[in-house]
């Protein structure tokens, strides 16, 4: 794999994708919706809509990917992964197990050193989410946004960046009291 090259994603994480981003009108990344009609629906959970049940399984999917170690690479450098994940990360209507399961990916996302600078590199936003999902009420959220960023700090360049942060060092303060 290239230094920074990123790829275009698959058909099939392209559907995991946009449905991650769906409740985002803004998606950084910009997909074409997939087929709504009523037959290619997911049934609906208790409690839930439609696209909130989808959207946790579509999070776990990505997650259940990212598991894998031969998975982490690529995924880490297609194009509108990292950006979905922060995407509803930063989304207020978020449930909680979607925050988890966003911040779980990135984290096995971040684990491999080839991976440090292409994550880093690939949204933006990602020191703002991740500063963001700090303040977050579950333990778990802020555990994997923390071990994220340890993983990323390993990096020299990111490191200089993550470390000139004043939010994000007020946030990582906060969280060690």
């Amino acid at each position: 794999l290239d230094r920074l090259k990123y790829y275009d994603p698959p058909k099939e994480l392209m559907k995991l994708l946009v449905v991650i981003n769906a409740s985002d009108p803004n998606a950084a990344y910009d997909m074409r919706r997939p087929n709504t009609s009523s037959s290619n629906r997911a049934p609906l959970m208790p409690g839930r809509d439609n696209n909130g049940s989808r959207r946790v399984n579509a999070c776990g999917a990505l997650k259940a990917l990212s598991k894998n170690e031969k998975n982490r690479l690529r995924l880490g450098r297609t194009k509108g992964v990292v950006s979905s994940l922060c995407n509803a990360l930063c989304d207020p209507s978020a449930t909680v197990e979607e925050r988890y399961r966003c911040t779980d990916t990135l984290k096995f996302l971040s684990v491999p050193k080839k991976n440090w600078e292409a994550i880093f590199h690939a949204d933006e936003n990602l020191i703002p989410t991740l500063t963001q999902v700090l303040q977050d009420e579950d333990i778990r959220v802020r555990y994997n946004a923390c071990f994220c960023l340890f993983l990323l700090s390993k990096a020299e360049f990111n490191r200089y960046e993550i470390y000139s942060d004043s939010m994000l060092m007020n946030a990582l303060v906060e969280v060690s009291d």
